[in-house]
């Protein structure tokens, strides 16, 4: 609500409308985005002026966290409230988290790794539930927390490091010294977001996989780097 507050400020924009929908960080994807510990009632103060439209969020509760748990579910959401948004505008400003944007970001074939306060332009195409790049508006890929050289978080024995070098074909791995098969690993639908698996994703230690994203920072009690794979299967989900 603050980023969105802000932003409706800078475009003179008196109104904004909160979705349960565009509530997809790791916590909401964890505890459902109705939970208490990520919906809390702005304050005056916060709003500074700028006019909700509708408290709670707008939204089917049910329907955002049975999309969230699944791989794509916020792209469709996308879709969705582009669909029931009732404006005669061409362009519509959504404010959310950086792993919705991660998703689109697969769904359109660019590299996931938009950071904070990253912008990125996308045509949503409601009837064919598709959505695409809009390349003439520039995009700002954002910051993270951490250094571009800070690789302390990475080395850990839970990392994949071979994964983390560069993209490619890898040899995956849980702990160092493993090169053998051995136990298996599921992939996440959303970094950071425990007990949210890709379905059906079950990833031995020794395959090799092909790494399809650069490095990005979760959140939350994870707190650790996430690269996206895909398995000869074709199933494709993040791994720490």
């Amino acid at each position: 609500i603050d980023t969105a507050v802000e932003i409706c400020r800078q475009l003179g924009v008196s109104h904004l409308t909160p979705h349960y929908a565009l509530n997809c960080c790791a916590a909401a994807k964890e505890s459902g985005v109705a939970s208490s510990d990520v919906t809390a009632l702005p304050s005056a103060l916060d709003l500074k002026g700028v006019v909700l439209s509708c408290w709670p969020p707008a939204g089917d509760i049910a329907q955002v966290d049975r999309l969230n748990s699944q791989a794509g579910g916020f792209v469709q959401s996308l879709v969705h409230l582009a669909a029931s948004t009732s404006t005669s505008a061409d362009v519509l400003v959504i404010v959310t988290h950086r792993e919705g944007i991660w998703e689109v970001q697969q769904a359109t074939q660019l590299d996931a790794g938009c950071g904070y306060c990253g912008f990125v332009s996308f045509c949503v195409y409601p009837t064919s539930a598709t959505v695409q790049v809009h390349a003439p508006w520039p995009a700002y890929k954002g910051f993270e927390r951490r250094a571009k050289g800070d690789r302390r978080h990475i080395l850990g024995a839970k990392g994949v490091v071979d994964l983390i070098v560069q993209r490619g074909r890898a040899l995956f791995h849980r702990a160092p010294g493993c090169s053998q098969k051995g136990p298996t690993s599921r992939l996440w639908v959303t970094p950071g977001a425990r007990g949210v698996w890709v379905q059906g994703s079950s990833v031995e230690c020794g395959q090799v996989v092909e790494v399809t994203s650069s490095p990005v920072e979760s959140e939350g009690g994870e707190d650790q780097v996430f690269v996206r794979v895909r398995c000869g299967s074709g199933l494709e989900g993040w791994t720490n």
